[in-house]
Parts: structure tokens; C-alpha cells; sequence
């Protein structure tokens, strides 16, 4: 199934609209709360670690207060101020440290099935083109990687009418380096090592059961690997929701994720991979629950996992992928 650049682009702009500002972030993407957390005090900083294990994205972090004093932001009017100072101080003098430890199990198994037990994974074949847990697994670059944050994290706050502060939103910046020994190509487990390097914006806020976020990132991949153009990254992702309400409108309950790939020494070829996603979700008693949609093209050579290696030219690849999503 192949969509022309200039569709897909149109429809990433698209799916990244914002109807409405959205406030302000928290370390993760995810939303998910740690199984298991835990906080001390040891030579004289502030440390949490947290395992959080989940079908799509399991993870373990280690996080540490680098320095104690923390300055209060009111919040205002004026958005983009208050980013502006978040990013600033990120640079001067981040406070915090996050390591963090991932593996993307869903995305393992396909792999693994679909090179030692062929004639299983092929059971999960709906027609010729679509197979489930290859659906399933689909979106994930590598099968497990290491991260260091290097940042800060701020709470905003705002002034009620009883003169009472309280948390109105929350900020993130700072930057992110990833890295692992392993890489996906044509849901095969290439061993390469790899890099990335990124600037993370990501912002957090809530009112009553609404509940907005958005997530920018700006980086760079080192693939490793000398057939493979290293790209330019940017990601963008938003949510809205709300628990409380049923909306099968495309701006509420929705979460949208657009990731664009464009190598600086081959840009007049265009992007080298392009992501969308787009979830709906419907509050179900105390969770929501939904659907994930997902396109995903890449224009790259095409890796033989028969041979272990990458063929001679450069193939357009699109594949579209559908995920269940549930918050708690």
C-alpha cells in the first residue's frame, strides 16, 4: 500500500492541528502509573526508581534530584514565557537526571515469530498484506534501549480564589540520548549499534477530568549502519481527554502522533520515514478505552533477513497498523 508524500505530509498536518492550547508535561509519554515506586534520600539527594511492565512499553527508570532549591513559576497568560524560562534554566542548570531501561515486548515477539516460528506467525495472517501481531508490535525502531534525561521539570502554579496555590499545569525540557546494540528492519532484529540525540518540550495540564498534554521532539539518529542515511528527527504528539464525557468528536479523546525522518545528506529525496497515529478512546468505567490507527512508510533499502543484509536500492515501504489503547 503506498500514499504519496505530499497525502501523507498533508495528513500529518492534520492529525498535529490543535484546536485548543494545550498546557503543560511529566518525564514520560506514557501514561501509565509505576507497579512499582519507590523514593529515598541517599548522600544527601533526593532518588525514586520505578518498573513499570506493560505489553507495548515496558520500563525501568532510576531518577535523581540533582540539587535541592527549586524556583516557583506562577502561571499566566503568557504560554509561552513561562517555556521559554523552562528551556532556559534546562540549559543553565538541570536539576534533574533520569536513567531509563526499555523493552518493547509486543514488537519482540512478532520478531521473534516471525524468524524462528514462521508457520505460527503466519496463523495470524488477515489477507495478504496484514498480519496481527506484526499490527501489534508495529511502530518501534529497536527492540529494547537505554535513555539518559538531562533536564528540568517544573510545576506551574496558579493563584484560587481563596488565595490557595495549586498546581495548575507542568513543563519538562531537556535532553534526551538513547542508545542500544539492536535494531527493527522489516520486523527483524538487526545487531547495530545506535544513537540518538534529541531535545525534549513537553508539556502537562488538567482540569477536573480533562486532562491535555503535548510532547515535542527535535533530534538527531545515528544508525550505525553505512547503508542507512542517519536523519533528522521530528516528533510531535498530543492528547486530549476526558473522562467523563463520550465525544466521538476528532479533536476530543483523542491522542495523535506525527514522526518525520529527513537525512540532511539526501533532503531534496524527502522524508526517509514517516509515522502517524491516531487513537480514539471512550471513558469505560474507571478507564478509557480505544483504538490505535497507524500509517508508517519508510523510503530506505530493504533488509533480507534470509541474507542478514540490506539490498543494493532504496524501496518505498508503507504498511498502516491497528493497536488497542487503554488508560487507567
Amino acid at each position: 500500500m503506498k500514499i504519496p508524500h505530499t497525502k501523507a505530509i498533508v495528513t500529518a498536518i492534520i492529525l498535529a492541528w490543535l484546536p485548543s492550547v494545550a498546557f503543560a508535561g511529566i518525564t514520560s509519554t506514557r501514561p501509565v502509573s509505576p507497579t512499582f515506586a519507590r523514593q529515598w534520600r541517599w548522600l544527601d539527594r533526593d532518588w525514586s526508581g520505578a518498573l513499570v511492565p506493560g505489553p507495548f512499553v515496558s520500563y525501568a527508570s532510576l531518577f535523581l534530584t540533582r540539587y535541592d532549591n527549586r524556583d516557583i513559576a506562577i502561571w499566566q497568560e503568557n504560554e509561552f514565557r513561562l517555556y521559554r524560562d523552562l528551556l532556559v534554566r534546562s540549559i543553565r542548570r538541570p536539576r534533574y537526571l533520569l536513567l531509563e531501561a526499555t523493552a518493547y515486548p509486543l514488537a519482540d515477539i512478532s520478531a521473534w515469530l516471525q524468524t524462528a516460528a514462521p508457520l505460527t506467525y503466519r496463523r495470524f495472517n488477515l489477507g495478504k498484506e496484514f498480519n496481527l501481531v506484526r499490527s501489534l508490535g508495529a511502530g518501534f525502531q529497536e527492540p529494547w534501549s537505554v535513555s539518559l534525561f538531562l533536564g528540568q521539570i517544573d510545576d506551574f502554579w496558579e493563584l484560587t480564589d481563596d488565595d490557595q496555590l495549586v498546581v495548575a499545569s507542568s513543563g519538562i525540557s531537556g535532553l534526551v540520548l538513547t542508545a542500544g546494540w539492536q535494531q527493527f528492519f522489516d520486523n527483524a532484529v538487526v545487531p547495530a549499534g545506535w544513537l540518538k540525540a534529541e531535545w525534549k518540550l513537553k508539556g502537562r495540564g488538567s482540569h477536573g477530568s480533562l486532562q491535555r498534554s503535548w510532547n515535542l521532539n527535535v533530534g538527531y539518529r545515528w544508525y550505525g549502519l553505512r547503508q542507512l542515511d542517519n536523519p533528522l528527527i521530528f516528533s510531535f504528539r498530543r492528547q486530549r481527554t476526558n473522562r467523563d464525557r463520550l465525544d466521538w468528536g476528532l479533536a476530543r479523546n483523542t491522542i495523535s502522533l506525527v514522526e518525520l525522518h529527513l537525512p540532511p545528506a539526501r533532503a531534496a529525496d524527502g522524508f526517509t520515514r514517516i509515522q502517524l497515529e491516531f487513537s480514539k478512546v471512550f471513558p469505560l468505567w474507571k478507564v478509557l478505552a480505544g483504538l490505535k490507527i497507524g500509517y508508517l512508510s519508510e523510503n530506505r533499502r530493504e533488509y533480507n533477513a534470509g541474507a542478514k543484509a540490506f539490498g543494493d536500492r532504496r524501496v518505498q515501504q508503507s504498511e498502516i497498523f491497528i493497536q488497542p489503547v487503554v488508560f487507567f
